[in-house]
């Protein structure tokens, strides 16, 4: 337990996968931020609750835009206690959907839970965003 991460470490490692992995387009690396007992509240949908569902879903989403230039905007705000913790966040990216819609830059914001795992790690338990436009 020595080389355990702090808990602002490992909220910028994840966000840092979370980041890198959409861009890649690699839905497989992206899961690994996440609890097996997840649940994701995405906007303008139902929440999408487990690991194999949220695989499922993001994959789809992947499969049908590309995204670039992921990126945190400001400081990402970050509390805990014991085996909890909370961050929120600024976001934006660039979207372009494969099926030739227009591209456009998407912002919004995060709220997200963390909870240690047995192992020591944090992973993304509660998941919850939206835009900072309408529409």
């Amino acid at each position: 337990m020595g080389n355990e991460k702090t808990i602002t470490e490992a909220i910028h490692e994840i966000l840092e996968v979370y980041g890198d992995s959409l861009m890649a387009g690699d839905p497989d690396r992206w899961i690994t931020n996440f609890s097996e007992d997840c649940v994701q509240m995405p906007p303008g949908g139902p929440m999408v609750i487990d690991k194999q569902m949220l695989h499922e879903s993001i994959s789809a989403w992947l499969a049908a835009h590309t995204i670039s230039d992921f990126k945190v905007i400001g400081d990402v705000e970050i509390h805990k206690t014991d085996d909890w913790a909370y961050s929120r966040l600024n976001y934006s990216y660039y979207l372009t959907p494969k099926d030739g819609s227009p591209s456009y830059t998407f912002e919004g914001k995060d709220l997200a839970i963390y909870k240690r795992q047995p192992d020591g790690t944090w992973k993304i338990h509660r998941d919850c965003f939206n835009s900072n436009t309408l529409g």
